[in-house]
Order: C-alpha cells, then structure tokens, then sequence
C-alpha cells in the first residue's frame, strides 16, 4: 500500500511539478529524465493545464522543443479547455505564437468557450500590437506549413522503421483538414 501512495504522490503532485518547475527554467535535460520517469509530456498538471501550455505561457521555446520532441502536441485541448496558442496569445508570448505556428498549430481551433487564437489577443494592445499578432496567427492561412521530422523509430511489430513524417497544414477554408505523407521503409530499402 506505501509503494502505491507513493507512486501516486510521484504521477498526480511531485512529478508534475517537477516538470512544471524544469519547463520555467528551460531544463531540457530534466524535462527528459522526467518523461522517462513516467510524467508524460502531453498531459496536464493539476491545477496548471497542460505541459505544453506552460511553456508557451513562460514562453520557454526550449522548453518547447524538448516536450515536442517527447510527444506533446502543439494543438491539445487542456484540462481548461484552451490550446497552447490560446495561451501564448492571452500572455502576449509572441516567440512562443510563432514557434507554435511553425511547428504546425492550428489558429483556428476554437476553446471551450467557442474563441479561436485571434479572438483571444488582449484588447489594451496598441493597434500595432494587435496587427502583429494577427499576422503572426495568419502565416498558416497565407501559406502551407511545412514540417518535417525526421526520427529513424523501430516499429519491432511490423519490422519496420519510420523514415520520415511530412506534414502540410492548411486552414482557414478547410481548418481541420490536414494532409499527411507518410513514408515507411522496410529494413532492407535503402533509399
């Protein structure tokens, strides 16, 4: 029974906000050691929201980058209802608005409360200000956006591995449409 609370103490309080703590101070490599130690990167934290969510709030890119590669999405719905980019625009995180839109999230996602990125720009913003934001949450409209991630992944129950994932974003006229191309290599193609 100890082992059990402690392990729930470690998952739902201790964990969490451990991570919470390497996000604000851009500790990637603690970010790692605690995704390894089962605090999954594209959760939320109790009473704080998502891990990605934090980042973007702190407008820690790095932070970003290491829950990206560990997993996290860009365009997750928290606990609260809210996507990163709904938080990076609310706090005026205009770095972390711009990583995320490079990294393929979606403006036109609507929270919980029916407002896409842009309708959550503050309102005591300069106009200037307001433009900037604007175009910054249009870049993905105006053009696709194109990702790659290239990971060499061992799939051990189909032998084969992930060579590379492309992906094309396009919005607003089709905001959930998503093309994806996915190229599998078997172990004995070499090209």
């Amino acid at each position: 029974m100890l082992v059990t609370a402690a392990a729930l103490y470690w998952h739902f309080s201790l964990g969490p906000r451990q991570m919470i703590a390497a996000i604000q101070h851009g500790d990637i490599q603690k970010i790692s050691r605690l995704s390894n130690l089962s605090i999954r990167p594209n959760s939320d934290a109790f009473l704080v929201g998502g891990f990605m969510h934090c980042a973007a709030a702190s407008g820690q890119i790095q932070s970003m980058s290491q829950l990206y590669y560990l997993g996290a999405s860009v365009d997750r719905l928290d606990g609260y209802g809210v996507t990163p980019l709904h938080v990076a625009v609310r706090l005026q995180q205009i770095e972390a608005i711009r990583w995320l839109i490079s990294h393929g999230a979606n403006p036109s996602i609507k929270d919980r409360e029916g407002r896409t990125a842009a309708d959550c720009i503050p309102n005591d913003l300069s106009t200037q200000q307001k433009e900037i934001f604007m175009m910054e949450l249009k870049k993905t409209s105006n053009q696709a956006v194109q990702l790659t991630v290239s990971r060499a992944v061992c799939l051990r129950s189909t032998g084969f591995a992930w060579r590379s994932v492309t992906a094309a974003a396009f919005a607003p006229a089709a905001p959930s449409l998503s093309r994806f191309s996915i190229h599998l290599n078997s172990p004995g193609d070499r090209s």
